[in-house]
């Protein structure tokens, strides 16, 4: 076992995990559900006794007029069960012969026809039609468009297991039984890692880190400094600093300087602005994810547009309205987009209803820290992995 200290800005741990409550339900407003291979999330649950809530079937909805369709209008090749068959086959066939490039630690030797947008990728393979499969889980699940998204980070998270609870999401009519998976948290996600917190020794939650100092002489090379929740400022001592995600510059430069290396490396990072934002609306359909088609045609929503409808509570009128953004746009600027969103479909405005606690009822996150498939082509994770495994063993990403 290795000693740990955590040191947080938030009151909990949570990762991607936020849930507001409303009307005593819980709404999860970042990580949404898992899959059976998210198997630390399993062991978590299980040991935390924990229990989990089926997730009903995702159904489109027109953004143009409201109406509803069946999800396999999203990929009519699906409709027919031979060509999903072979098209299925021949996806999964390129999963395992592309495997241990996806699954390495630094996408080591990634040749170069990963080096590409996944949508390259699909339609080089003869897959085209499975790009509409693969949009109502990676687009609307925050990680952004299939024509930007390296072929080798969609394989990794696409592999056979997850594929196959895709394919689940398109009905019963394909798979011929009731799809058992993804699965969400009772209580929401934030439940689950406030109990974890609660469990590990050795916390500091609800400060803000002011300055982060490596190389330094004496027992603890890493000096952090920051101001706890009662204001007051404290120094620590660490062994190395470990982040857990891909740090952008921009951001990192208020506390850590980096060498010269570090910050054209990290200056390559992307992310995602991601919004999730709770409505109450009484006339959307009840316990149900719904994504969005246009005018009768597959399309993808614009930029600020609503990407999806989420709700698991068939008693509540609450849903949670995903969409991306653009990185300065404001809470009255999104809400503004949902209002334009259901007046284009013909229906009553929704309202905005306000948490149980009085905390925001909207969470906007910058998610999947990613680089450009021709930055992974030409080494970023090996050169990262160097990065992290420099002389003075400070850093590690």
């Amino acid at each position: 076992e290795i000693p740990l200290r955590l040191v947080g800005s938030e009151m909990c741990i949570r990762d991607r995990a936020h849930t507001a409550f409303v009307d005593g339900l819980p709404f999860d407003m970042g990580a949404l559900e898992y899959n059976r291979t998210d198997t630390y999330t399993i062991d978590l649950m299980k040991r935390f006794n924990v229990e989990d809530v089926h997730i009903e079937l995702i159904e489109l909805i027109d953004e143009a007029n409201g109406d509803v369709y069946p999800m396999l209008d999203l990929a009519p090749s699906l409709k027919d069960k031979a060509a999903a068959v072979v098209e299925s086959l021949e996806y999964l066939k390129a999963v395992i012969e592309h495997v241990r490039f996806a699954n390495g630690p630094d996408f080591e030797g990634l040749p170069h026809e990963l080096a590409v947008p996944f949508s390259e990728w699909l339609e080089t393979n003869g897959l085209a039609e499975l790009r509409w499969v693969f949009e109502g889980v990676l687009f609307t699940f925050g990680y952004g468009k299939q024509t930007e998204l390296p072929a080798a980070y969609a394989l990794k998270f696409m592999h056979w297991q997850n594929f196959l609870t895709v394919l689940g999401m398109f009905g019963t009519e394909l798979i011929g039984q009731e799809p058992n998976w993804p699965r969400s948290i009772d209580g929401g996600f934030q439940r689950l890692f406030r109990q974890v917190g609660a469990d590990i020794r050795d916390l500091r939650l609800n400060v803000r880190v002011t300055s982060i100092a490596r190389d330094q002489p004496g027992e603890h090379p890493v000096v952090v400094t920051y101001e706890d929740g009662l204001g007051d400022t404290r120094t620590e001592g660490f062994d190395r600093l470990i982040m857990t995600a891909l740090p952008k510059p921009d951001e990192i430069d208020q506390y850590l300087d980096l060498t010269d290396h570090e910050r054209a490396l990290f200056s390559d990072v992307k992310v995602n602005h991601y919004w999730s934002v709770l409505i109450r609306h009484p006339d959307l359909k009840r316990e149900n994810q719904i994504v969005l088609m246009r005018g009768g045609e597959r399309a993808l929503p614009e930029t600020g547009d609503p990407v999806s409808y989420v709700c698991n509570h068939a008693e509540s009128d609450v849903f949670v309205v995903n969409a991306y953004s653009e990185p300065d746009t404001t809470i009255d600027e999104m809400r503004a987009n949902i209002l334009a969103a259901f007046e284009r479909m013909g229906m009553d405005p929704p309202t905005f209803p306000e948490t149980d606690d009085g905390n925001p009822s909207w969470n906007k996150w910058e998610f999947f820290p990613h680089v450009s498939a021709e930055r992974m082509g030409e080494g970023f994770y090996t050169c990262l992995l160097y990065t992290s495994d420099a002389a003075d063993d400070s850093l590690r990403v």
